[in-house]
């Protein structure tokens, strides 16, 4: 406990109390949680709910993570890497790539440092792959993550790892408390990441290294739609997994903002379109002049950066300044998805309040299952459950107009609770569903779930050309008109 600090006043911390302010910071899943979420973390919010139907199945076995890694080994030493992919693809499938290339990265970029004994700091840790990766180094390895399911399991599989809940944006650790601080495919999942790198200098010892690997970045220019296309098509997107692209001056501002401070190297494991923009893509592993920042950020592409702290940045450090929700309030509500996302509802902000299907398309709305819309269609294609917040004030009911691919059965769920069924087909069909038991003035969700199985990504698409509260005068009973 020596090293933690209060993320609301900066004060020591014992005994999971805060000398200066007096708050008391609770455990989550019997784990100390030094943290709270604001409103400006609900996309993260919405992703920890999506693992709620996982959540008896995430713990992984250490001896998996190790021979993993003499797989990658072995495919690294590979004279006829596809001959290999085929071989190993029956047992690790798709993934393995991703995890090779993680593997490739760390590997190198720690290839000149020893960990033996080393204070470590690995910030989104998930599930604690890399943690216990970076113990097998010898290091005395703290994971910290956001998540309570994610660390909840992490804990299960690798308690030898010391295990902390918190943000990244306001790390509760005292200033040079630790030797080494990693990202291993963890920057991009992040908001505010100039506020993310400069916490995790500030919490380096002077000599220091900063290693973030596998994040994928887009061109500086490129506007806030670019991402939104990118993952329209993504199943687990939809679902609620808050994947993103940042800018690539969002990884690298706060490193060009303190030259005097740290000594930074750039490394790529992909740029699309090679260095002109209109080439073939640089798909190997890859170092950077600092000089050539200029020309990636105009590319897209891979990023992983290596940054040696020379001294202490100049700045305070970040600190909560209210908060929305404690995680343990939101762990004990992490049993039912949809529950958990009603609790959201109380302090969502306004902007997803009472919003139309017509209203611009971002990336809440595609969390929530909602592609992007269509010009001129009419309608809105949702996947597998189209999620809504309203605030009820006068009406008596939420209209809905739906179609489905194919017949199948759905279920409209109001703050957490099933309040209609119905089946539907390709023919359009109105819905009504009455929410006099909302108190007026609370904002709630709504879902229209698809509860018969999904053949494909495709059939599991419907349509829904309208989902509003209905005018205070109109009184049509509740249930479903042809």
């Amino acid at each position: 406990m020596e090293d933690l600090q209060c993320v609301f006043c900066g004060g020591a911390i014992d005994q999971f109390v805060c000398a200066g302010c007096g708050h008391k910071f609770s455990k989550v899943f019997d784990l100390p949680f030094i943290g709270a979420y604001q409103s400006d973390d609900i996309l993260g919010l919405i992703e920890i709910a999506a693992n709620i139907p996982n959540r008896d199945r995430l713990r992984l076995d250490p001896s998996f993570v190790e021979s993993l890694d003499t797989v990658c080994e072995e495919y690294f030493n590979s004279e006829d890497k596809p001959a290999f992919l085929a071989r190993i693809h029956d047992v690790h499938g798709s993934y393995f790539l991703n995890r090779y290339a993680e593997w490739e990265e760390v590997n190198t970029l720690t290839s000149d440092l020893d960990l033996a004994g080393k204070a470590v700091l690995d910030v989104g840790a998930g599930l604690g792959y890399d943690s216990y990766r970076l113990s097998l180094k010898g290091a005395n390895v703290t994971a910290l993550e956001f998540s309570p399911i994610l660390m909840e399991a992490g804990a299960a599989s690798f308690p030898n790892i010391r295990w902390i809940g918190g943000l990244a944006h306001a790390l509760p650790f005292k200033d040079a408390s630790f030797d080494a601080v990693f990202f291993n495919a963890a920057l991009h999942h992040m908001r505010d990441l100039r506020t993310v790198i400069f916490e995790a200098l500030r919490v380096l010892r002077p000599g220091g290294m900063l290693i973030t690997t596998c994040d994928s970045f887009r061109p500086d220019h490129d506007p806030a739609t670019r991402e939104l296309k990118i993952f329209d098509d993504n199943e687990a997107v939809l679902l609620g997994v808050n994947e993103q692209v940042p800018c690539f001056c969002e990884f690298t501002d706060t490193l060009f903002q303190h030259p005097q401070c740290v000594e930074a190297e750039l490394f790529t494991h992909m740029v699309h379109g090679g260095i002109d923009g209109r080439g073939e893509d640089l798909a190997t592993f890859r170092k950077w002049e600092l000089r050539d920042a200029d020309m990636l950020r105009r590319r897209s592409g891979a990023l992983a950066m290596r940054v040696r702290k020379l001294n202490a940045l100049p700045g305070e450090r970040a600190k909560i300044t209210s908060f929305a929700l404690l995680a343990d309030q939101y762990a004990e509500l992490l049993t039912d998805q949809a529950k958990a996302i009603s609790s959201l509802s109380a302090f969502m902000p306004e902007k997803y309040v009472n919003r139309g299907l017509s209203a611009a398309h971002t990336k809440f709305d595609l969390l929530n299952g909602w592609r992007m819309p269509q010009f001129g269609a009419g309608y809105r294609r949702v996947f597998k459950r189209g999620r809504r917040f309203f605030r009820r004030r006068f009406s008596k009911q939420i209209k809905i107009r739906i179609r489905s691919n194919s017949p199948a059965t759905f279920a409209v769920v109001v703050d957490g609770r099933k309040v209609q069924g119905f089946e539907t087909g390709t023919t359009w069909q109105n819905v009504v569903v009455d929410i006099t038991s909302i108190p007026a003035g609370k904002a709630f969700a709504i879902e229209i779930q698809r509860e018969t199985p999904a053949r494909d990504f495709n059939d599991g698409h419907f349509d829904v050309a309208k989902l509003a509260m209905s005018n205070p005068l109109d009184r049509l009973p509740a249930g479903v008109f042809g």
